[in-house]
């Protein structure tokens, strides 16, 4: 039989993923009608108190090339190639395809910190990469879901 939970993911966690993650994208037409934007007032302030970094790529040349900027486990971030023509569509797009797919892992760092660390790719291409501090990863997706344009 293989591993169901190959991310090794609490009960919480994997039901967190498909509510938060899955049902979410699934539930609201793959956002296609959504307002989501990261030109709402708090976006910046939401990433700078998370000390997260996220970067967007325009090609798969431009992702294909991209690494983490710092040592692992010592910054939050976010890479993706935007294909959406909006980053917060496209971040979540990736977020529900690497929840799918189970290409998010779960690993404890510096004593008992929990990050999650995020290769999501279609057809050997990098469509997302990240990693993130778990409570940081559930705020950022609790709040960014709300950054919508009246």
């Amino acid at each position: 039989m293989t591993n169901s939970n190959p991310s090794k993911f609490t009960n919480k966690e994997l039901a967190d993923c498909y509510s938060e993650l899955i049902l979410y994208f699934e539930t609201n037409a793959g956002l296609s009608n959504g307002k989501l934007s990261t030109k709402v007032k708090g976006y910046r302030r939401l990433c700078d108190e998370l000390r997260l970094r996220i970067n967007s790529c325009s090609t798969l040349n431009e992702m294909q090339n991209l690494q983490l900027t710092h040592p692992i486990y010592q910054s939050s971030q976010i890479h993706f190639l935007d294909v959406k023509n909006n980053h917060l569509k496209s971040i979540f797009y990736h977020l529900r395809n690497a929840a799918t797919h189970a290409h998010i892992k779960r690993t404890t760092r510096n004593g008992n910190q929990v990050w999650y660390l995020i290769e999501h790719k279609y057809k050997r291409q990098i469509k997302m990469i990240a990693q993130i501090k778990k409570p940081d990863f559930w705020e950022f997706v609790s709040k960014a879901k709300r950054m919508k344009k009246a």
